[in-house]
């Protein structure tokens, strides 16, 4: 609810993208020093609720900003101007994910790296195979997130975890999620036309 009144007010700030950006900063600084010296752990669920809202404040403000000024299109067009797809490519997906797994996270490193992420991704879905791949797995999503856990903590974790590899690891845990998405979604099917026909 909150951050649906914020979209109200940022939607209707009419400002060049450098001030945007400004007042992004600062709303940020300001977050950042209300989560340092406010009380908020003492109370309870309100002041959990409330010190949430206060960081995803920022994570929405850029979403909105991306959004607003189109920053996607006009980085990949910048990339397409310069030849540089392939090397930029790269480094928007490896780059990120290295600092995931090797620098420890605080709120300022997401706000950074996960939109140079996802514009690696943006980029690679201009290939129509990786789109339509990732188009697929987009619908199983929500069963994939979902799904994924039994097999890490529940059933079948002695084949999941049978090597010390976290890439073989994470091709198990997909192919038995998106196994059991592809079942899930076939039994919808088959439950829908006998309920509706």
């Amino acid at each position: 609810m909150e951050l649906l009144l914020l979209f109200y007010f940022i939607n209707r700030l009419n400002v060049k993208w450098k001030c945007y950006i400004g007042i992004m900063l600062l709303a940020l600084i300001v977050c950042r020093l209300m989560n340092k010296f406010l009380p908020l752990d003492d109370y309870g669920i309100i002041g959990r609720h409330i010190k949430m809202i206060i960081i995803d404040v920022n994570i929405f403000m850029m979403g909105c900003f991306f959004s607003k000024y189109d920053v996607f299109n006009v980085i990949i067009n910048k990339i397409d101007k310069y030849r540089m797809g392939a090397i930029a490519c790269l480094v928007s997906l490896i780059v990120p994910i290295l600092v995931r797994a090797y620098i420890p996270m605080i709120g300022i490193t997401e706000l950074i790296f996960v939109p140079i992420f996802i514009i690696g991704i943006v980029y690679i879905c201009k290939f129509r195979f990786i789109s339509n791949y990732l188009e697929f797995l987009g619908k199983h999503s929500m069963n994939l997130w979902l799904i994924h856990s039994f097999f890490i903590y529940y059933f079948l974790n002695g084949i999941t975890f049978i090597y010390d590899s976290p890439i073989v690891m994470f091709i198990i845990v997909t192919v038995l999620s998106l196994t059991c998405s592809l079942i899930i979604e076939y039994s919808k099917k088959i439950i829908n036309n006998i309920c509706y026909n």
